[in-house]
């Protein structure tokens, strides 16, 4: 289904430009069938790979349904780490080896534990995927984290908000040649409210007392992209190219997911103090005055990365942010 919307979306494309970016993507893949999740596969990372260069070539992708937004700048260490990430991969492909994921745990420090927090009725909703957690050893990579979850709330408010129901993850992975370099894909309106009509969706008890009321709109602009040192949202809504992106299963919610973009290396979630649902019901969902740190997981969706973000960092750009945010880091498969 995938492949056909993205298909459809070609011919009323507004612009030749569009639908010849489209078209070479769909060349290298053919011969298709559709009914084949491979192919579809195939023409989602063509796609992405596409939109990864022209977007860190400063290229203009509105047409795409890519919205362009003020980036915050990488620090050092990060453009370290991504040469470190890259040249592993590359190695890893020609000869073998413990590839990118063992690179990146030796980036982190020992386990904590990851308590998460408790909605209303007094469960333990766990935000990261495991409860295993674990700091960056150089807090400017947290730091950065934290400015970029930032700078989509302080863009895209009321839309997109930091809190548990909303904006609180996102997915770091390595995007393959010739785009190669590190990208966050962020999630935000993660847990709308259950609406036996607007949003007839049962997400588990993470989506207790969700404020959320989220439009059509909200959805579709729920995705949001940092690479190259540019950040875009990612409009999926119908008619834009970007819409073959989403997979048949969970195209209702209007999900992209890192495989698409790259090889998966982390999950970063921010961790929020104290008791869930008190969050105002304002656009995708009122800010939470407190949020904790954010921390990384590490192993197959499993254990954290947990960093101290919300001061400036010297020379790495990241500015200081108006409360104390942290950012986890879960391990993706690989050696965990």
């Amino acid at each position: 289904m995938a492949a056909v919307l993205f298909a459809r979306s070609l011919q009323p494309a507004p612009r030749k430009r569009a639908t010849s970016l489209a078209l070479r993507c769909i060349s290298t893949a053919l011969p298709l069938d559709l009914a084949d999740a491979s192919h579809l596969q195939l023409l989602r990372a063509c796609l992405a790979r596409h939109i990864l260069q022209r977007l860190a070539d400063g290229a203009s992708l509105r047409h795409l349904g890519v919205i362009p937004l003020h980036a915050p700048v990488a620090p050092p260490a990060f453009a370290a780490l991504e040469q470190e990430l890259v040249r592993e991969a590359a190695v890893t492909a020609r000869t073998g080896g413990r590839g990118p994921h063992a690179v990146l745990r030796r980036h982190l420090g020992q386990e904590e534990t990851h308590e998460g927090h408790l909605t209303p009725s007094g469960k333990r909703c766990l935000l990261a995927p495991g409860p295993r957690v674990r700091r960056f050893q150089d807090p400017s990579l947290a730091a950065f984290a934290a400015a970029v979850f930032r700078a989509a709330e302080e863009q895209r408010a009321p839309l997109v908000t930091l809190s548990p129901h909303c904006l609180f993850h996102a997915h770091l992975f390595l995007a393959r040649a010739p785009a190669a370099g590190l990208g966050l894909l962020l999630h935000a309106c993660e847990y709308p409210g259950w609406d036996p009509e607007a949003f007839p969706y049962h997400l588990g008890h993470c989506q207790e007392g969700s404020p959320l009321r989220a439009s059509p709109q909200q959805l579709a602009t729920r995705n949001l992209l940092w690479y190259g040192g540019r950040m875009a949202v990612l409009d999926v809504s119908p008619g834009h190219v970007t819409r073959g992106l989403l997979w048949e299963e969970t195209a209702e919610l209007c999900t992209l997911y890192e495989e698409d973009w790259g090889l998966p290396l982390a999950d970063l979630t921010i961790e929020f103090g104290g008791v869930g649902g008190a969050a105002k019901a304002v656009g995708c969902s009122g800010g939470w005055a407190e949020p904790g740190d954010v921390g990384v997981g590490l192993g197959g969706r499993g254990v954290g990365v947990w960093g101290s973000g919300g001061a400036e960092v010297e020379g790495g750009g990241v500015p200081a942010g108006p409360r104390p945010l942290g950012l986890v880091v879960s391990l993706r498969g690989g050696d965990s």
